[in-house]
């Protein structure tokens, strides 16, 4: 695919961020919504990444943070994830790595995000996360604290996986290619 220069790009990075403005929108206002946020946000991403330079990508990761700041907390713990995540795939995409490395490295990426919004939230609401959630499914801490990074990792490799199946699917209709030679993998989802 061929980059956007110049004004052109920056055209493409406003109507993109526009349109994420837009979703954060909707999202503050209605409940819920924020599921899909989280699958359409890293498509934006991954969009902008491979259709636009460097530097036009900061632009873009610049402008939708501050302007989704319209909610603190829908900017740090959805917004901000969703776009690492699809600069993630947009240069993984890139680089015509396979498909399965896409969805484990992009795994690994969430859950490292997760993590550290579980310490973020820590730090700035006072809340142990992983002690509420063992209090609310009734399970001693100490068990609970091993199997619960379990459930975050098999969080991310289910997000991740939505993400790469909408990704892969809606960059084709703009001819992009993929490393999808023998990929076993998205036959079983």
């Amino acid at each position: 695919m061929k980059k956007y220069q110049g004004v052109k790009a920056l055209a493409f990075v406003s109507i993109i961020a526009s349109i994420c403005l837009i979703l954060v929108t909707i999202t503050r206002f209605l409940t819920g919504v924020g599921i899909m946020l989280m699958l359409v946000l890293p498509l934006c991403a991954s969009l902008v990444t491979l259709s636009v330079d460097r530097k036009f990508l900061l632009t873009y990761v610049v402008a939708t943070l501050l302007m989704s700041f319209i909610d603190f907390q829908l900017a740090l713990f959805v917004v901000l994830p969703s776009l690492i995540s699809g600069i993630t795939f947009g240069l993984l995409i890139n680089k015509y790595i396979h498909g399965f490395y896409i969805i484990f490295i992009d795994a690994i990426v969430q859950l490292i995000l997760q993590i550290g919004a579980l310490y973020l939230i820590r730090f700035i609401y006072n809340v142990d996360m992983i002690k509420l959630m063992g209090d609310i499914l009734k399970l001693n801490e100490i068990g609970f604290n091993l199997v619960y990074y379990l459930f975050l990792f098999f969080l991310s490799l289910v997000e991740a996986s939505l993400s790469y199946l909408i990704i892969t699917n809606e960059l084709k209709k703009f001819s992009i290619t993929f490393n999808e030679n023998n990929n076993q993998f998205i036959s079983i989802l």
